[in-house]
């Protein structure tokens, strides 16, 4: 297990800048997750931090040891591919100890190594088989496999879930989650799936244009976005955002939320809004803040609010109810049972306690 830290690390190809002054400091044993759409730099700070690319400006440090100028080999990290990278013409057995025969490990640390990380990822009956012959987790976990037998520092795991179907990503994502806990491993993952980030990080860099944006655990990414593009990146179905203006009644700032065909409903301005008095600001909510279920009923700044059910969409445990208010989409997510037919008006209770609010022009977070 090791520390990470990465110092002002910026990244060009040609004239475009791929990575600016990144900063990130990776505890020993810490899981983190680098979360971001296609193009965002992930990747390519992965690639840099494994030496498989090389970096422009600034510095990587492993447990306080400059790598900047270390060959890919001599980093003591292994990674994790989202293509596997297998040798299709090796059996399992060999595409695991590859690496170990390479470094001239002895045979009998070897076949320990193997035995144990076999067992653990449940491929040791398979030892005889060649990649072609395997599922794509199976494939993932040999993979795995041959990262862990190496013992290194750090494990670098590069959107190694996208090419596996649905079901099989739950699954994997509850095997390294385990092993994580098992091994108590420096870990950093890779992905889009903001599913997967929220699932497996103790904490997550939400990455933007070559920027991390924000740097937190799952829960202050999602609770307490620091803008709205990590509001609408972090969350299924997204958050919702309601533009409402600030008024001045009676004394008290107040927000009104008009549902399509509906009454209005006035609720509190917080106090950090004071000053904003007649602008518009966005307000943020999370389908579950818009909600029939029970809990809500009790619960602080809960405002009671009457919605048209346009469409509904039923998951299971919870179904998805897409109305409008002050013009804009809202998804509510209701408890399944006694739903309306779409066109129904029903009522719904509204929690302030957790509402964000964004400047529309720049849609950084109002604190």
């Amino acid at each position: 297990m090791a520390t990470l830290k990465v110092s002002n690390l910026s990244k060009n190809f040609g004239s475009t800048q791929v990575l600016r002054q990144i900063n990130l400091e990776v505890s020993d044993g810490e899981f983190l997750v680098l979360l971001g759409p296609s193009g965002c730099g992930k990747s390519t700070l992965l690639n840099i931090i494994a030496g498989l690319e090389t970096l422009d400006d600034g510095e990587i440090s492993i447990d306080d040891y400059v790598v900047n100028k270390m060959e890919p080999k001599d980093r003591n990290i292994a990674m994790v591919f989202q293509s596997y990278a297998l040798y299709p013409a090796m059996t399992v057995r060999d595409n695991i100890t590859f690496g170990l025969k390479q470094r001239k490990v002895s045979k009998e640390q070897t076949e320990k190594s193997l035995n144990h990380f076999s067992k653990m990822l449940k491929v040791d009956q398979l030892l005889e088989r060649k990649p072609a012959q395997l599922s794509g987790g199976q494939r993932q976990r040999v993979a795995m496999g041959r990262a862990l037998v190496r013992d290194p520092k750090i494990f670098l795991f590069d959107e190694p879930l996208s090419n596996l179907d649905a079901k099989l990503r739950v699954d994997m994502r509850a095997e390294i989650k385990k092993l994580h806990h098992r091994l108590g491993t420096t870990i950093i993952y890779v992905t889009h799936d903001q599913i997967e980030a929220m699932t497996l990080g103790n904490r997550i860099a939400v990455m933007k244009e070559g920027d991390i944006v924000q740097l937190g655990t799952p829960r202050e990414v999602y609770s307490e976005p620091v803008n709205r593009y990590v509001a609408e990146f972090i969350g299924s179905p997204s958050m919702n955002f309601i533009p409402v203006t600030v008024e001045a009644r009676s004394g008290k700032k107040v927000l009104t939320l008009t549902p399509k065909g509906q009454s209005s409903v006035e609720v509190p301005a917080p106090n950090f809004l004071n000053g904003h008095e007649g602008r518009e600001v966005t307000l943020g909510l999370r389908p579950e803040q818009i909600t029939n279920l029970p809990q809500w009923k009790d619960a602080i700044d809960v405002h009671s609010i009457k919605i048209e059910v346009e469409v509904t969409e039923p998951t299971g445990p919870d179904t998805l109810v897409f109305t409008e208010i002050n013009g804009a989409s809202v998804i509510s997510r209701c408890h399944p049972e006694n739903m309306p037919e779409d066109g129904a008006v029903m009522s719904l209770s509204l929690s302030m306690s957790n509402g964000v609010f964004f400047n529309p022009d720049n849609g950084e977070r109002f604190q």
